[in-house]
Protein backbone atom coordinates (compact mmCIF):
# COMPACT_ATOMS: atom_id res chain seq x y z
CA UNK A 1 0.00 0.00 0.00
CA UNK A 2 1.41 3.12 -0.70
CA UNK A 3 0.37 6.68 0.65
CA UNK A 4 1.26 10.22 -0.54
CA UNK A 5 -0.37 13.52 0.41
CA UNK A 6 -1.11 16.18 -1.50
CA UNK A 7 1.82 18.84 -0.64
CA UNK A 8 0.43 22.73 -0.75
CA UNK A 9 3.97 24.78 -1.37
CA UNK A 10 4.54 27.34 0.96
CA UNK A 11 7.14 30.53 0.31
CA UNK A 12 8.55 32.66 2.29
CA UNK A 13 8.29 36.78 1.94
CA UNK A 14 11.43 36.11 -0.64
CA UNK A 15 9.84 33.74 -2.41
CA UNK A 16 11.69 30.80 -1.21
CA UNK A 17 10.47 27.31 -0.52
CA UNK A 18 9.88 27.08 3.65
CA UNK A 19 12.10 23.85 4.86
CA UNK A 20 9.53 21.78 6.04
CA UNK A 21 7.13 21.66 2.82
CA UNK A 22 10.15 21.38 0.74
CA UNK A 23 11.23 18.13 2.45
CA UNK A 24 7.89 16.92 2.70
CA UNK A 25 7.17 17.69 -1.16
CA UNK A 26 10.54 16.11 -2.15
CA UNK A 27 10.03 13.10 0.10
CA UNK A 28 9.34 9.28 -1.40
CA UNK A 29 6.73 7.45 -1.08
CA UNK A 30 6.14 4.89 1.85
CA UNK A 31 5.01 1.87 1.55
CA UNK A 32 3.85 -0.06 4.96
CA UNK A 33 4.61 -4.17 4.62
CA UNK A 34 1.53 -6.46 5.42
CA UNK A 35 3.50 -9.44 6.93
CA UNK A 36 4.47 -7.69 10.38
CA UNK A 37 3.92 -10.21 13.10
CA UNK A 38 2.99 -8.81 16.48
CA UNK A 39 5.72 -7.56 19.01
CA UNK A 40 5.66 -9.77 22.05
CA UNK A 41 4.61 -7.22 25.73
CA UNK A 42 6.23 -8.22 29.01
CA UNK A 43 4.41 -6.81 31.84
CA UNK A 44 7.07 -6.38 35.52
CA UNK A 45 5.89 -7.42 38.18
CA UNK A 46 5.97 -5.39 41.41
CA UNK A 47 9.64 -4.48 42.26
CA UNK A 48 8.43 -5.58 45.54
CA UNK A 49 5.99 -8.15 47.75
CA UNK A 50 5.83 -5.59 51.40
CA UNK A 51 7.67 -3.92 53.24
CA UNK A 52 9.85 -5.25 56.40
CA UNK A 53 9.26 -3.49 59.71
CA UNK A 54 10.50 -5.64 62.59
CA UNK A 55 12.38 -5.98 65.82
CA UNK A 56 15.67 -8.04 65.95
CA UNK A 57 15.14 -10.00 68.23
CA UNK A 58 17.48 -12.47 70.49
CA UNK A 59 16.07 -15.33 68.96
CA UNK A 60 15.92 -14.44 65.06
CA UNK A 61 12.07 -14.52 65.40
CA UNK A 62 9.47 -11.93 65.34
CA UNK A 63 7.72 -13.21 68.59
CA UNK A 64 11.27 -13.23 70.14
CA UNK A 65 12.34 -10.67 73.28
CA UNK A 66 13.24 -7.35 71.64
CA UNK A 67 14.57 -5.70 74.57
CA UNK A 68 18.26 -5.03 73.96
CA UNK A 69 18.94 -3.57 77.39
CA UNK A 70 20.04 -6.69 78.72
CA UNK A 71 23.39 -8.25 80.54
CA UNK A 72 25.70 -8.64 77.63
CA UNK A 73 28.84 -9.27 79.87
CA UNK A 74 29.16 -12.55 77.73
CA UNK A 75 27.61 -10.97 74.51
CA UNK A 76 24.11 -11.41 74.08
CA UNK A 77 23.02 -10.82 70.06
CA UNK A 78 19.91 -9.79 68.65
CA UNK A 79 19.25 -10.13 64.48
CA UNK A 80 16.95 -10.41 61.77
CA UNK A 81 17.53 -13.42 59.56
CA UNK A 82 17.12 -13.85 55.83
CA UNK A 83 13.70 -14.73 54.23
CA UNK A 84 13.61 -18.44 53.70
CA UNK A 85 12.26 -17.80 50.00
CA UNK A 86 12.75 -14.82 48.94
CA UNK A 87 15.41 -11.74 49.07
CA UNK A 88 15.33 -8.72 51.43
CA UNK A 89 16.68 -5.55 50.82
CA UNK A 90 17.26 -3.88 53.68
CA UNK A 91 17.16 -0.01 54.11
CA UNK A 92 17.80 1.11 57.31
CA UNK A 93 18.19 0.35 61.30
CA UNK A 94 16.58 2.44 63.52
CA UNK A 95 17.74 2.09 67.31
CA UNK A 96 15.04 3.99 69.66
CA UNK A 97 16.80 4.56 73.33
CA UNK A 98 15.48 6.32 76.79
CA UNK A 99 16.44 7.01 80.39
CA UNK A 100 16.53 8.55 83.16
CA UNK A 101 17.85 12.28 82.72
CA UNK A 102 20.71 11.32 79.84
CA UNK A 103 23.68 13.37 80.72
CA UNK A 104 25.48 14.52 77.33
CA UNK A 105 29.17 15.19 78.79
CA UNK A 106 31.22 12.62 76.31
CA UNK A 107 31.95 10.42 79.02
CA UNK A 108 28.27 8.68 79.85
CA UNK A 109 26.02 6.35 78.28
CA UNK A 110 22.28 6.25 79.65
CA UNK A 111 23.19 7.87 83.04
CA UNK A 112 25.82 5.80 83.97
CA UNK A 113 29.66 5.56 82.88
CA UNK A 114 30.46 4.93 78.96
CA UNK A 115 30.15 1.27 77.83
CA UNK A 116 33.48 -0.95 77.52
CA UNK A 117 32.71 -3.18 74.77
CA UNK A 118 29.58 -1.01 73.61
CA UNK A 119 26.35 -2.22 71.51
CA UNK A 120 27.62 -3.43 67.90
CA UNK A 121 25.72 -3.28 64.35
CA UNK A 122 27.02 -5.64 62.23
CA UNK A 123 26.20 -6.91 58.90
CA UNK A 124 26.41 -10.40 57.89
CA UNK A 125 26.43 -11.47 54.23
CA UNK A 126 27.11 -14.27 51.84
CA UNK A 127 26.54 -16.53 54.28
CA UNK A 128 29.33 -15.85 56.71
CA UNK A 129 32.03 -14.42 54.05
CA UNK A 130 31.19 -11.11 54.75
CA UNK A 131 30.57 -9.47 57.87
CA UNK A 132 30.65 -5.62 58.37
CA UNK A 133 30.63 -3.59 61.77
CA UNK A 134 28.74 -0.58 60.65
CA UNK A 135 28.62 1.34 64.10
CA UNK A 136 29.37 0.79 67.69
CA UNK A 137 27.67 2.37 70.54
CA UNK A 138 29.28 3.50 73.82
CA UNK A 139 28.42 6.82 74.39
CA UNK A 140 24.88 8.84 74.33
CA UNK A 141 26.59 11.30 71.77
CA UNK A 142 27.17 8.10 69.43
CA UNK A 143 23.70 7.97 68.43
CA UNK A 144 24.59 11.82 66.97
CA UNK A 145 27.06 9.82 63.83
CA UNK A 146 23.81 7.42 62.62
CA UNK A 147 21.98 10.43 61.13
CA UNK A 148 18.21 11.36 61.41
CA UNK A 149 18.96 11.51 64.81
CA UNK A 150 15.63 12.80 67.32
CA UNK A 151 15.55 13.47 71.26
CA UNK A 152 12.96 14.46 73.12
CA UNK A 153 13.35 15.42 77.03
CA UNK A 154 10.11 14.69 78.89
CA UNK A 155 10.57 15.32 82.72
CA UNK A 156 12.91 12.77 84.24
CA UNK A 157 12.56 10.51 80.92
CA UNK A 158 14.40 11.34 77.91
CA UNK A 159 14.44 9.54 74.68
CA UNK A 160 16.74 9.04 71.69
CA UNK A 161 16.22 7.54 68.70
CA UNK A 162 18.15 7.23 65.59
CA UNK A 163 18.34 5.32 62.28
CA UNK A 164 21.46 3.85 60.38
CA UNK A 165 20.24 3.49 56.56
CA UNK A 166 22.59 1.49 54.60
CA UNK A 167 24.22 2.84 51.65
CA UNK A 168 23.67 0.91 48.35
CA UNK A 169 21.27 -2.31 47.87
CA UNK A 170 22.11 -4.47 50.86
CA UNK A 171 20.91 -8.11 50.28
CA UNK A 172 20.01 -10.89 52.61
CA UNK A 173 19.97 -13.76 50.43
CA UNK A 174 16.82 -15.89 50.30
CA UNK A 175 17.40 -19.57 51.81
CA UNK A 176 20.95 -17.88 53.29
CA UNK A 177 22.53 -17.15 56.49
CA UNK A 178 22.89 -13.59 55.83
CA UNK A 179 21.85 -11.21 58.91
CA UNK A 180 21.84 -7.89 59.63
CA UNK A 181 22.95 -8.17 63.76
CA UNK A 182 22.84 -6.24 67.56
CA UNK A 183 25.27 -7.47 69.84
CA UNK A 184 24.99 -5.60 73.33
CA UNK A 185 28.48 -6.27 74.67
CA UNK A 186 27.94 -4.77 78.36
CA UNK A 187 25.40 -5.07 81.18
CA UNK A 188 22.86 -3.20 80.07
CA UNK A 189 20.54 -3.85 83.52
CA UNK A 190 22.68 -1.94 85.62
CA UNK A 191 20.40 0.64 87.84
CA UNK A 192 23.29 3.59 87.53
CA UNK A 193 22.57 3.33 83.82
CA UNK A 194 18.78 4.05 84.51
CA UNK A 195 17.76 2.46 80.22
CA UNK A 196 14.22 2.08 80.50
CA UNK A 197 13.93 0.90 76.41
CA UNK A 198 16.25 -0.04 74.34
CA UNK A 199 15.91 -1.61 70.39
CA UNK A 200 17.06 -1.97 67.27
CA UNK A 201 14.41 -2.27 64.38
CA UNK A 202 14.94 -3.20 60.90
CA UNK A 203 13.59 -1.54 57.34
CA UNK A 204 13.27 -2.75 53.99
CA UNK A 205 11.18 -4.82 51.20
CA UNK A 206 10.45 -8.12 50.44
CA UNK A 207 11.75 -9.41 46.55
CA UNK A 208 9.26 -11.06 44.53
Amino acid sequence: MSIRSPVAILYDHNGNVLLGPKVSAESLPVTFATDQVALPVTVGVAASSGSITEFLTDDGLIGGGHALNVDGGAPVPFWFPADGTKDIVVTGLRLVFSAQAIDFDGASFGKGSALTVGIAVSIIADDGAFTKTLATIKLNEDFFRLLQFDISQAGTTDAMAATLPFQGRVLLKAGSSDEVRVVVGDDLTAGVLGINYLTATIYGVKDI
